[in-house]
């Protein structure tokens, strides 16, 4: 499942572009905002050793999924890209979704078996669930 809402996110993200307006966000920041708090979650999971650490962690990864569907919601309103910025965002950007990706699934497998580690993995269940039009 994780899998296949991380792929829907890197498909759906080179979809949209930068907006034209001056002050509007442009996309390259807003995919660099969502590598981000993946990579924030991720460094965050990493100080779960325990049921104790675990809860005075929740309200960061609170935060930190707050922000990645904020972001993520930002991304869908954005102006999509031409053929070619699509291509370029798509390969400056891949590798390193799939870098955090890779490393947000390896510390949600490692927390999982953690005493207490489902409930505070519910903290961020909303950034794997697929966002409704």
């Amino acid at each position: 499942m994780l899998m296949r809402i991380f792929a829907a996110i890197v498909v759906l993200i080179p979809v949209h572009g930068g907006l034209s307006q001056e002050g509007a966000p442009k996309y390259e920041e807003t995919l660099v905002k969502l590598v981000d708090t993946l990579g924030q979650m991720t460094k965050t999971l990493e100080m779960i050793v325990d049921e104790d650490s675990g809860k005075a962690q929740q309200a960061a990864l609170r935060g930190q999924a707050e922000m990645f569907i904020a972001t993520r919601k930002q991304s869908e309103t954005l102006a999509p890209p031409s053929a070619e910025e699509r291509e370029k965002l798509a390969r400056n950007f891949r590798p390193q979704f799939e870098k955090s990706r890779k490393e947000l699934v390896g510390q949600i497998a490692r927390v999982q078996r953690v005493p207490g580690g489902n409930l505070v993995l519910q903290e961020i269940r909303g950034v794997f669930e697929k966002s409704v039009p």
